[in-house]
């Protein structure tokens, strides 16, 4: 059974989520209970993917903060695993 936390991380997953499907990338919530993840990765380049978690904010699953903002967090999501031109 999920904490009241976990279901507060969910939906604030969720939402972030949908933030960034409506961009066109690809985003799938794990079904893991505690914590839940969000996996997203940029829909051009799949290998530019990484895992968010919802603890007191937006934070990567290897540990630094994001944001609050889940239009602001989707906009940083989408710059740091943005496709990079060669030299």
């Amino acid at each position: 059974m999920e904490t009241d936390t976990a279901t507060d991380a969910r939906q604030r997953l969720e939402r972030l989520r949908e933030e960034l499907a409506a961009s066109g990338w690809h985003c799938e919530l794990a079904n893991s209970p505690d914590p839940p993840t969000l996996r997203v990765s940029n829909p051009r380049v799949p290998a530019m993917a990484d895992e968010i978690v919802y603890t007191n904010g937006y934070c990567w699953a290897w540990g630094p903060h994001i944001g609050h903002n889940p239009q602001d967090v989707a906009q940083v999501v989408r710059h740091v695993l943005r496709e990079v031109s060669g030299p």
